[in-house]
């Protein structure tokens, strides 16, 4: 974003700006919605293997703190924690195309059960 401090111009987009990224940061998604969501993502691509064996990802809630520094998300599952990166770098991509979060990080922690 351009703006000028001298000709005192697009000040208003940068607070417009602003505003719309801390309401992204706070928004929430119900569980059922998005446990949709990752079965949808889950089935069309499933995990990679880690050490031969096979990790099974259960289901996804959104953590639950207010106004957390970040979008948090939760996964749950059979060897969770060995996880590829590159799968989590892939529902990372694919919860910004379902519900947006722009202009924050998001953050996925993997849970064994």
């Amino acid at each position: 974003m351009y703006m000028s401090a001298k000709y005192d111009k697009d000040f208003d987009k940068v607070f417009r700006q602003v505003k719309k990224i801390y309401e992204e940061r706070i928004k929430k998604v119900s569980t059922g919605e998005l446990n949709r969501f990752f079965k949808q993502v889950t089935n069309y691509k499933t995990p990679p293997l880690s050490g031969g064996k096979e990790v099974k990802l259960k289901y996804m809630v959104q953590a639950s703190k207010e106004h957390a520094a970040v979008p948090r998300f939760i996964v749950c599952g059979k060897r969770a924690k060995l996880t590829h990166s590159s799968y989590k770098k892939y529902l990372v991509g694919k919860l910004r195309e379902e519900f947006g979060f722009v202009g924050n990080p998001v953050e996925i922690i993997f849970k064994e059960g």
